[in-house]
Parts: C-alpha cells; structure tokens; sequence
C-alpha cells in the first residue's frame, strides 16, 4: 500500500534531520550552502560505482588536480586519463567519463543540461548517474536510485523480491519520498543511510530513522529482504606476463589494444588469455625464465591467473612501446593487475 503524503512527509524530514547528525564527510560533499561544480559531481559518481567510499578518496582529489575543470578533462589525451585512473578498476568509466566532457565542451559549450533526460544523452550517464547529478548539482526533486537505495527502499515497504524485478516500482516509490527542497540532500542522505546503517548485512535498525516505519523491521525480516540473487562464479583464464629488461635493466611496457579489459592502458606485455591453461607467446625470441609462484586477479566475471616470465637482452630491438627503469614503473599510473605482477617480480628477482 503506498503511504500517505504526511507519512511521506515525516519521513523525509526525519532523514533529512538524520542525515544532517550523521551524514558521512567525503571530500566531494558540498556543506553550508555552497553551489556544488556539476563537475565534481559528475567525477565523484563516476569512481563511486562499484568501487567503495574508501578507495573513491584517495583517488578524487589527484584526479582533479590532473584534471581540474570539465575543459582540462576534455582537452586531454585518453591514455594521461586512463593513467590517472589506475587502479580503481573498471576503466570504462574513466573513458566514458573522458567522452562526456569532451561532448559537453564540443557540443553544449561546457554548459550542462540541468534535467534527467538532457544530462542522459551525455556519454556515461544512465538512469541512476543522472538522477544523481540532476538532485545533488542541480537540486532538481528526482530520485537516484543505486544499489543501496534499492535495498532501503525494499525494506522499508517489505518489497520480498529481487530489486531487479522490481526496478520500476522501486524508482516510484523513491521518487515519491523526493523533497521539492533539499532534493540532492535527501538523494545523499538515501545513499548514506544504505551505506552506513541499512546494511546488506547485520542492518543496525537500533539507528535507523525510518525503523518505526519499516515493514522488514516490523516483521524482522531486514536480513531476508530483499532477496538475493546467486551471483555466478567467476571463470578461470590463464595468461603469461613478460618482463623483458635491457643491457641497463630497464623494462619494456607496451600499451594494450584499444578494446577489451585494460584498453589502451600501458602495461607488461602478456600473451593470450586463455581458459585452457598458459600459452607461451613471449614479444621477442629470449632466453625466457618463468618466475617461481603465480599471481591471481579477480575483474567482474573472470578470475585471471599469471605466470610471470622474464628475460634479459643486451640489445633491444625495434619495439612499439617504450623502456622505463623499475623506479619509473613504480610511479607509473597503471592497472591493478600490473601492479601485482611487477611486486611479484620484484619479490622473486
């Protein structure tokens, strides 16, 4: 049954009192009336999908020291972005984000469309990242509806199903909560909430503002709903990474085709990835010597095992990438995955 506007009422003012007690301080929340940059928003939800708060702050800041203003991001060359971005993962978003300014410059002037559907044009925006951008950087009173939210919600009206059969309902009664006033607060209060009390596990109901009038709490079902959907096991590939370091111990890096995980970031050179085992695909003919151990990586739907190789040449031939001393590859910005396969190198060399 929906509720009445003045339960809707109370409940937002009682969030809205909540969230001015509790809400979290980050780096990219607007307080004591300032006018948010549509563009710091625009950044912070951009790195917030699927990456935690805590990972999010240490990289929002130096992004925008790279990348000052929506024009600064636009001018900039895909790979400086990818760069930047390494290692939150995910480095779609970093290119969509890049896309985005640079139609936002080309095409609107670095002018912002300020409603849901204009800000769903630009690249990287769906449903979710524009609700989100139209409430916090343009008060506009619409709904952002994320993972969190999905689960607050549900309880709160004892939905028992899977958010993802119930996305329209969902959205509707969400929206329906939406102050004309303080729209982008409520959108962060929702999420914080989701975040820090409403829990996927152990929901700390004991602090929650809407517990008097949840329906999972009532029936003490918050650890049941809503319902959880078996996430698949993640596939196994195999590959082999090769560290090949010249007559000074420098070490080749190449950059990586413009499409599939990792697109166009700079990185070890590594052979197919493989489900039926490790292939040997070395960029030159050397002496290769495999390094002992292996090192594993986890992306969304594949978990990636590598086997580290390495070789030393006196004279290196003609390449299409480029030779970096192992302190400069310390400070390059790249993937995760590289990461750990230059640490397990250096461990076992």
């Amino acid at each position: 049954m929906p509720l009445s506007k003045p339960k809707i009422s109370a409940l937002t003012t009682r969030l809205l009192i909540w969230y001015d007690q509790h809400g979290r301080d980050l780096p990219w929340r607007i307080k004591g009336g300032q006018k948010p940059d549509p563009y710091h928003v625009l950044v912070s939800e951009m790195m917030l999908q699927q990456t935690t708060v805590a990972t999010v702050k240490n990289y929002y800041s130096k992004f925008l020291q790279q990348f000052p203003t929506v024009r600064a991001l636009a001018r900039a060359e895909v790979e400086t972005v990818l760069q930047t971005w390494a290692g939150l993962g995910y480095y779609r978003r970093a290119k969509l984000l890049h896309a985005c300014a640079q139609t936002l410059v080309t095409e609107h002037a670095a002018l912002w469309p300020q409603t849901v559907e204009g800000l769903k044009k630009l690249p990287g925006l769906g449903a979710y990242t524009a609700g989100a951008m139209a409430a916090i950087a343009f008060h506009q009173p619409v709904a952002a509806v994320d993972g969190n939210v999905e689960r607050v919600i549900s309880r709160l009206h004892g939905l028992t199903q899977p958010p993802k059969d119930n996305i329209k309902k969902i959205a509707a009664l969400t929206q329906a909560l939406v102050p004309q006033k303080r729209a982008g607060d409520f959108a962060q209060a929702l999420m914080d909430l989701g975040a820090t009390v409403c829990t996927p596990r152990h929901p700390a109901c004991g602090r929650c503002p809407w517990a008097a009038a949840c329906v999972a709490h009532q029936k003490g079902l918050q650890e049941k709903i809503p319902a959880k959907v078996a996430k698949k096991k993640p596939r196994s590939c195999y590959a082999r990474a090769y560290v090949l370091r010249d007559q000074h111990g420098k070490i080749y890096i190449e950059q990586r085709p413009h499409t599939g995980l990792l697109a166009n970031m700079w990185a070890l050179p590594m052979g197919p990835w493989e489900e039926e085992g490790y292939q040997h695909t070395p960029p030159i003919k050397a002496q290769w010597r495999r390094v002992e151990g292996q090192v594993s990586h986890i992306f969304t739907h594949l978990r990636l095992y590598v086997e580290v190789m390495e070789a030393r040449i006196s004279t290196p031939p003609q390449l299409n990438g480029q030779w970096l001393s192992a302190p400069a590859l310390e400070k390059l910005g790249w993937p995760k995955l590289m990461q750990k396969i230059f640490h397990h190198w250096r461990q076992a060399a």
